[in-house]
């Protein structure tokens, strides 16, 4: 064996030697990334949900869970897919979502650790509903209500956008929709340095940071949400947090809010509201005095808020011109509130 040739052999096991080590995985790392940051390196990810929905449908009033195969294309390109369990939630819309009701996605903790992803596992999955174009729109509204809110606080749940494939496993039918993971809420627990409050029933506006409060509940106002209440949970997490004496709320479930109008939305006449799309506004107990300095905050973020709105991915012209219409009414009144 010559020189050159001894010397090329030792250069190649260097090399290999160099790539071992570069992909050896690094099981002592804690994992930087949740699956939640993997989906978000597009405004729409593009994902497949292939499962049984002969199952799906015959466990639509229980909390069974089939299995399924979440598939998705990562940032370097490349395909992924995840085994998850999925299940039908919610009281109300499993009911009246005849083609799709929301789901909850669970997925395997050991999946997702060999992927070198964080534990959370558990995800809402807000699925069109109906299959027709004014369901199409209503679910990018309610993704819309999560962007403008992540707009005014930090204290608020992440989304994703999905252009999403139902694959039904055994006949291999495909229906494309829309629809848009809300963050798992350990995952924000852990984001925000947060410890979840289960158990305080009977809390109302007055008990929690007053400027939190007063922002959640002037941006329920504004989308005109009437679908919450603090004294027993009702669509929103109680959290304390390291940065707060008093706890904080984030809200979640816009769908009955007049700025989505569901098909399936009812007015609530026991406080007032005569047509889903009223605006009652549910902050009396809070201090008047302070709701000047709330009126400021929205005023200042009114371009940015409606710039948003431009901005929805996916959304029909006519819904961006209802959704625009319906924020700009609330600035057109924000002066004359009597609060």
């Amino acid at each position: 064996m010559t020189m050159n040739s001894r010397l090329l052999n030792l250069w190649v096991l260097c090399l290999l030697s160099i790539s071992a080590i570069a992909y050896t995985p690094q099981k002592d790392t804690p994992a930087s990334q949740s699956l939640f940051d993997v989906l978000r390196h597009q405004s729409v990810q593009k994902v497949k949900l292939e499962m049984d929905m002969e199952a799906l449908e015959l466990n639509r009033k229980s909390a069974d869970e089939i299995p399924a195969q979440f598939s998705f294309t990562n940032a370097d390109g490349f395909p992924q897919t995840l085994s998850v369990k999925v299940s039908t939630r919610g009281r109300f819309r499993r009911k009246v979502c005849i083609d799709m009701p929301p789901l909850k996605l669970n997925f395997k903790k050991g999946e997702l650790k060999e992927a070198g992803l964080q534990k959370f596992d558990s995800y809402k999955l807000v699925t069109h509903c109906l299959n027709d174009d004014k369901s199409r729109d209503n679910v990018l509204k309610e993704f819309l209500a999560y962007q403008m809110y992540e707009k005014l606080t930090k204290y608020s749940f992440r989304t994703q956008l999905f252009e999403i494939s139902y694959i039904d496993s055994k006949t291999g039918e495909e229906m494309n929709q829309v629809g848009f993971f809300i963050e798992d809420t350990d995952e924000l627990e852990k984001r925000l340095g947060a410890t979840q409050i289960k158990d305080q029933f009977g809390q109302t506006l007055a008990d929690l940071d007053q400027n939190n409060a007063m922002v959640s509940t002037m941006f329920q106002y504004m989308i005109g949400n009437v679908d919450w209440e603090i004294s027993v949970f009702r669509n929103l997490k109680m959290m304390q947090t390291a940065d707060k004496a008093l706890p904080v709320i984030i809200p979640y479930d816009f769908d009955f809010a007049g700025l989505v109008n569901a098909s399936y939305a009812r007015p609530n006449p026991q406080i007032g509201q005569k047509i889903v799309t009223q605006r009652v506004f549910m902050g009396n107990d809070l201090e008047d005095a302070s709701w000047k300095k709330i009126k400021r905050y929205f005023k200042i973020k009114k371009e940015e808020l409606l710039q948003t709105v431009d901005e929805c991915p996916l959304l029909s012209r006519k819904a961006r011109r209802e959704s625009k219409q319906y924020i700009q009414t609330f600035f057109d009144q924000l002066d004359y509130m009597n609060v």
